[in-house]
């Protein structure tokens, strides 16, 4: 039986972009572009995929 899916959790903070992978640190971006961008690459080398999910801190 299989566990939980691993997940991607972007945070925006002060206009950085955190990434984090099954609540540890992956990455900090300037732009969600380029954090998806790593995402995207570290997913190619996962067995499976994981699941994103978006999370904005920053309020106007």
């Amino acid at each position: 039986m299989a566990g939980p899916p691993s997940t991607f959790l972007l945070t925006l903070r002060n206009r950085i972009w955190r990434v984090t992978f099954d609540d540890a640190f992956f990455g900090d971006y300037r732009t969600e572009r380029q954090a998806m961008e790593g995402i995207a690459d570290a997913q190619r080398k996962l067995a499976s995929p994981a699941r994103i999910v978006r999370a904005e801190a920053d309020r106007p």
